[in-house]
């Protein structure tokens, strides 16, 4: 789930992007490097300001 700032909210904006890529390779493989948000602006610039709720290196459950 993501948790939108009230501003972002894509309920509240006229557009609304999103960005998505489709690669050969099994989930098993993608899966680590999604859970690893610290490490996002190396394949992608735009997620240069993400940060972990509490912390953390990695994405949890919850």
């Amino acid at each position: 789930m993501i948790r939108w700032p009230e501003r972002y909210n894509p309920e509240r904006t006229a557009v609304h992007v999103r960005n998505e890529m489709e690669m050969p390779v099994s989930p098993e493989s993608v899966w680590p490097w999604l859970v690893r948000a610290k490490l996002w602006p190396t394949w992608y610039p735009n997620s240069q300001n993400v940060s972990i709720e509490g912390g953390g290196q990695d994405l949890v459950p919850g």
